[in-house]
């Protein structure tokens, strides 16, 4: 995809949820202003889906990091890996999540939303990983 294709001006806000029931999860928000600068909002939810405080907001187009969205039983934090990017067509978030019960598994979840829509797209796709001691697959959710 074309990164100089322009954003839309004044688009309200849409988002991407991804939950663990029993952790939490995370929420990825995206708008534009008047003038079409994007900006990108991220916080975490808690276990009944409720926003744990007021997202970070950032104008910027893409943001990557770490995010942590809990702890686990022996207080440790559950982290993910957060791809998040405003683009012409509305807002993706790729997350590189642990794959907990089986052996050091990985997966990634890529949710969009398009600009006007009330919901996240969903879809599911698996990719085997080149790698034979760390199995790898991608989940991408479109309805």
């Amino acid at each position: 995809m074309p990164q100089d294709l322009a954003l839309p001006f004044s688009q309200e806000p849409i988002f991407v949820d991804w939950r663990r029931p029993d952790v939490g999860g995370l929420r990825v928000t995206a708008w534009t202003d008047n003038s079409g600068n994007p900006y990108i909002g991220v916080f975490t939810l808690n276990r009944e889906d409720k926003p744990n405080g007021l997202p970070c907001w950032l104008e910027r187009r893409r943001f990557l990091s770490y995010v942590v969205i809990g702890f686990a039983d022996d207080s440790a934090p559950i982290k993910v890996f957060l791809d998040a990017e405003v683009t012409h067509r509305g807002l993706q978030a790729s997350l590189q999540l642990p794959w907990l019960p089986a052996h050091d598994y990985f997966y990634h979840r890529r949710l969009v939303a398009h600009w006007g829509s009330e919901a996240p797209s969903m879809g599911f796709h698996t990719y085997p990983s080149q790698d034979e001691e760390v199995a790898r697959y991608t989940l991408s959710e479109a309805i």
